[in-house]
């Protein structure tokens, strides 16, 4: 627009071309280019639905995950692979096949779908002209066959997609499909200016201009490389080099393996980790020889080290190349290695890198230089005087590219590690072609002489390394008066400070159009940025109450589909939605509260982090103040004084200073001397005493823990279950009914709203007063409440007489509403004459009735019950088959190989008193033929069920070690048990019965842990529960107990079946 009425010119883009999501979707390719004004203040449009761009050919091979899925795949990899011991030719010949198979087999999937749809709709045409069972027969092949296309379909979008958080479940194919086209939308690139400042929008100069882009990024820059001190720094202590030696283990490999992602962006060989997943009984075999070849001293095939850079925007409108981050896409294998060698560092790096260094590290947090920064700007800002402070904000450009390669390997040098291991680093990084996928085609290749590449899982551990040698790091953009995206200069922090945050939320919820998002979907991605984005300022800071009723109105709104000034109806109140799933609310965090449990996890490392540097710059900057908890360790500690027992009973203190340490109430074997405990304490305070650990070697050095979580360290979960325990509704067990579900998010949530009684009827927009009338718009009932609706309304009624047997049909229409959700939710029978699970086809049946209401009254679509029915059943067969896959046993095995004959096995298992919080842990000990050999049941009063199942281990292993047993299998029903205790850093925890277990298992004999379906452990189950009823001390059973006797040979029945 030109302004002539005033000097000069005033222009505002008045010209715009708006698209709805289908046309997008019908023109994907479409661009809008706004022509030079001539005479008038008007630009005009020119629209280009086929913009004269050049088509994509020649783009590299790309893995289908849709193709794991098809009946005859595992046929064609146990048929066409061969390794021979060259990986690139395998996978070269292998791809043919590959080719070729889906060419001839698999096909394309709209071609398939195009025909079932068609075939389908055949078979219902002349099932209207008549009836019969092969036709109907027919149809369910078809469906199936249909079913099938579709999973594979979606499969087949949702890798393309890149989208991971949402679920298996709803078919998402057109959501996933808008979502692919958006993102190949959003990465093409049409037009940059080049180096000489002219636009160019010529594809093939462009792409060569990229290339001499990254050339020069990726060249030499000529620098003197001084000779760095020997002692600069600390070098490997001789296990820690050791352990880097260390060959190479199948199991290392595999866990390596399973660990990756499954669909991230493949490598040039267009495999991603899915497909090495999928068939590692096929393919294992030759990934771990190939691996172990490379570090056994083989090169990289140039095949599988050749990368492609994916050139990622850093801003919504790049205009030059300096505007993008160069991603690599390597291969499978590639990353296979270097994950390896990274889980290696993983645990190593933390003895040598400096405290400074807060990223990448385990066990450290980057939240922790935030606090830092706070304190010496508040240190500079609060100092009087003439002395004047300066803070330096550093910033490395193309930090990862620019890295030379030689001072990788001076740094590799300095810190030690070993010689071999360090040409495996150094091959891999200096023997890698790159080609740019240039929208989605790949350039010419050329070979960089630096950089390290964004995308291994390496390069991380590599960054660090050469940045603790130069003796700082900063890996990420420094905002004006932030550091780490958090703002240091203010007063006080005020609602205005961390007004960004809250655009933050909105922006990102408003990306999303609530209307073509579900209930379900929109709870799902509100749970995802509700806690993510502000969370990660509630670390260091504490928010206002201003911003955090803010950010709550905000996802608010967005759960219910409104937006800010056209809000709509809430069917379940806010604080009843961040009530507990288990108290009928879904599992929201209030901020404020979450906002005071981080605080306090700062409070609570202030005074058991005293190593970290973050407290020791705060203890500096208060002179040494920090002094608040005295801690008592177990040679100082008297049993009734201090604070080992806080029993808060007034005799106690009176016997304070008279009787002894608490080492003198511990029997030589490591127990609690329960006899002399007896003579002073009352049996409710001695449940409390038996249930601490007693003082032992094992535990290391006194400490202090979080005693409101299991595994003792500090969480922000149970800090904030502490803070709101008393604000919630008592637990029901049928919450967890609808919860437990596996099937559709949609589905639960619905019962989630039908149990709440807040499913929007008649009945309640009238109690609401958005409704004229509360009669039935279906059947002209008076009353169309939840009830009437899902039971009692014509075509509900109809649809249920289908399924429900006659026998059951006078309690199925006759119940109230609270007792007929319970009671079908929680019935698992199986319906004779189609094999599916009672609960969950009434699951789908209830909300299909509620969908079908609703598109009657919203769209006048009418559907008949024989359809309803027919659509559920299928969905429930599709979906039942889904839950009832079997559960993956994860095995950890200290040995590499074991022969198992000369194996024994101990099963352990803890209970827990629900009214009493009493707790008890039994076990038994068989040979592997299943014979009984002893068992042993242990009374240990109130503790978390955790803690009892890892009494019911420690038990089992010192019983058997005293027995000379040193090879034994421990199998336990409980999944977190074999987490911690397979994981090494555990040795570290806070727990000190998890670290005395640790010990144990890595000090002597073999030790294997796996976990059991609960109806392998049904013996030390009965006798864990024993252990509540009797309440003796440990005690060992020679021969099985009565009560046990039939578990036992039950037990032992399905072991040998």
């Amino acid at each position: 627009m030109i302004d002539r009425q005033q000097r000069g010119n005033t222009y505002e883009r008045l010209d715009r071309a708006l698209a709805n999501d289908a046309w997008i979707s019908a023109f994907p390719h479409s661009l809008v280019y706004h022509l030079p004004h001539i005479k008038s203040d008007h630009r005009p449009i020119l629209l280009k639905t086929r913009p004269t761009l050049n088509v994509p050919r020649g783009r590299p091979f790309r893995f289908l995950a849709g193709w794991t899925e098809h009946a005859n795949f595992k046929d064609l990899v146990s048929s066409k692979w061969r390794y021979s011991g060259n990986m690139a030719v395998s996978l070269s010949e292998f791809t043919s096949h590959v080719k070729d198979w889906d060419r001839d087999t698999y096909g394309y999937i709209g071609t398939r779908k195009r025909q079932l749809l068609r075939s389908l709709g055949n078979i219902q045409k002349a099932m209207d002209q008549s009836t019969s069972r092969r036709l109907a027969n027919l149809e369910v092949e078809v469906r199936d066959e249909l079913e099938n296309v579709l999973n594979h379909e979606e499969l087949l979008w949702r890798q393309k997609a890149r989208c991971d958080w949402l679920q298996f479940g709803d078919k998402n194919t057109k959501f996933f499909h808008r979502r692919t086209m958006q993102r190949r939308k959003f990465n093409c690139i049409l037009a940059l200016h080049l180096s000489n400042g002219e636009w160019c929008s010529e594809q093939d100069i462009l792409s060569d201009e990229a290339v001499k882009f990254l050339e020069n990024l990726y060249g030499e820059n000529p620098s003197p490389m001084y000779n760095i001190p020997s002692n600069i720094f600390p070098s490997l202590e001789e296990q820690d080099i050791d352990f880097l030696k260390k060959a190479v283990t199948n199991d290392e490999i595999k866990k390596a393996l399973f660990n990756m992602a499954p669909l991230k962006a493949s490598g040039s060989d267009g495999y991603h980790a899915h497909f090495y997943q999928s068939q590692w009984d096929l393919v294992g075999g030759a990934v771990c020889e190939w691996v172990q070849g490379i570090f056994d001293g083989n090169s990289f095939e140039e095949e599988l080290n050749n990368s492609l850079i994916v050139l990622i925007s850093k801003k919504e409108c790049p205009d030059d190349f300096s505007q993008f981050r160069p991603i690599s896409l390597c291969s499978v294998l590639y990353k296979l290695v270097m994950k390896v060698i990274a889980n290696r560092f993983k645990v190593v790096f933390p003895n040598y890198i400096f405290p400074e260094q807060a990223g990448f590290i385990a066990g450290r947090n980057i939240s922790d230089n935030v606090i830092i920064a706070h304190e010496v700007i508040h240190f500079m800002r609060s100092r009087k005087g003439d002395k004047k402070w300066l803070a330096i904000k550093l910033d490395l450009e193309k930090a990862y590219d620019k890295v030379s390669w030689k001072f990788i390997e001076v740094s590799l040098v300095a810190i030690g590690i070993p010689k071999r291991l360090r040409k495996v680093i150094m091959n891999a990084i200096s023997s890698s072609p790159m080609q740019i996928l240039w929208n989605r085609v790949p350039s010419r290749s050329f070979k960089p002489v630096r950089g390290i590449r964004q995308g291994c899982p390496l390069s991380p551990y590599l960054f660090i390394l050469c940045m603790e040698l130069l003796g700082y790091l900063i890996n990420s953009e420094i905002k004006t008066g932030r550091y780490l995206g958090v703002p240091l200069f203010h007063d006080r922090v005020t609602k205005s400070t961390l007004n960004f945050v809250i655009e933050k939320v909105r922006s990102k919820l408003q990306n999303w159009d609530a209307r073509k998002l579900s209930l379900a979907r929109r709870i799902t991605l509100a749970q995802s940025i509700f806690l993510a984005i502000p969370g990660y300022f509630m670390q260091s800071l504490a928010i206002p109450k201003g911003v955090c009723d803010s950010l709550e109105k905000i996802v608010r709104e967005f759960i219910w589909g409104g937006s800010a000034g056209n809000p709509k109806i809430a069917l379940v109140g806010w604080e009843s939605i961040c009530q507990p799933k288990t108290c009928g609310g879904l599992g929201f965090r209030h901020l404020q509260d979450h906002n005071n449990s981080f605080l306090m996890k700062i409070s609570f490392n202030l005074v058991s982090r005293k190593d970290a540097l973050w407290v020791q710059v705060q203890v500096r900057n208060m002179d040494g103040r920090i002094s608040f908890l005295s801690l008592f360790t177990r040679d100082s500690a008297r049993i009734f004084g201090n604070i080992y027992l806080r029993c808060g009973l007034s005799f106690v203190k009176t016997l304070c200073g008279l009787l002894g340490m608490v080492l003198q109430f511990v029997l030589p074997d490591g127990s609690w001397n329960i006899d002399m405990l007896h003579i002073w304490l009352s049996e409710d305070i001695l449940k409390r005493v038996v249930s601490i650990p007693p003082p032992h070697l094992d535990g290391g050095e006194d400490r202090i823990i979080w005693a409101r979580s299991g595994s003792s360290s500090f969480s922000i979960r149970s800090t904030y279950w502490t803070l709101k325990e008393n604000s919630w509704r008592p637990k029901d067990d049928n919450w967890k009914i609808i919860w437990k579900y596996q099937g559709p998010q949609r589905v639960r949530i619905f019962l989630w709203l039908v149990t709440n009684q807040r499913l929007l009827t008649n009945s309640e927009r009238s109690r609401r007063g958005i409704a004229q009338s509360s009669a039935c718009q279906r059947c002209d009932h008076n009353l169309e409440d939840i009830m009437h609706v899902l039971c009692d309304c014509l075509m509900a009624k109809e649809a249920w007489m289908l399924v429900v047997p006659p026998e059951k049909q006078s309690r199925f229409f006759f119940d109230p509403l609270q007792t007929w959700l319970t009671t079908n939710l929680s019935c698992h029978l199986k319906l004779q004459d189609k094999g599916i699970n009672w609960s969950c086809l009434f699951r789908i049946m209830a909300w299909r009735i509620w969908k079908n209401m609703n598109l009657f009254i919203f769209q006048n679509i009418h559907g008949t019950s024989f359809e309803l029915v027919k659509a559920s059943l299928s969905w429930a067969q599709n979906f039942e088959s889904i839950i009832i896959k079997p559960k993956v046993v994860v095995i950890f095995s200290g040995a590499q190989q074991h022969c198992f004959e000369n194996w024994i096995h101990l099963s352990s298992d803890g209970a827990v008193a629900r009214m009493f919080g009493n707790a008890a842990a039994g076990g038994v000990v068989r040979d592997r033929d299943g014979n009984w050999i002893l068992g042993y049941t242990h009374y240990m009063g109130s503790c978390s069920p955790l803690e009892a199942e890892l009494w019911s281990i420690l038990d089992g292993v010192l019983t058997l070690m005293n027995k000379g047993y040193k090879r034994v299998k421990i199998q336990t029903d409980n999944l977190e048990v074999v987490r911690l205790l397979s994981t090494k850093d555990v040795v570290d925890s806070e727990n000190t019965l998890l670290k005395r277990v640790k010990r144990l298992l890595y000090s002597v004999g073999q030790w294997e842990i796996k976990h059991v379906p609960r109806e392998c452990n049904l013996t030390a189950d009965q006798l864990a529960k024993i252990g509540l009823s009797w309440q003796t001390s440990l005690r060992i059973f020679e021969v099985p107990p009565d009560v046990v006797v039939t578990a036992f040979l039950q037990v032992k029945a399905f072991n040998v079946s």
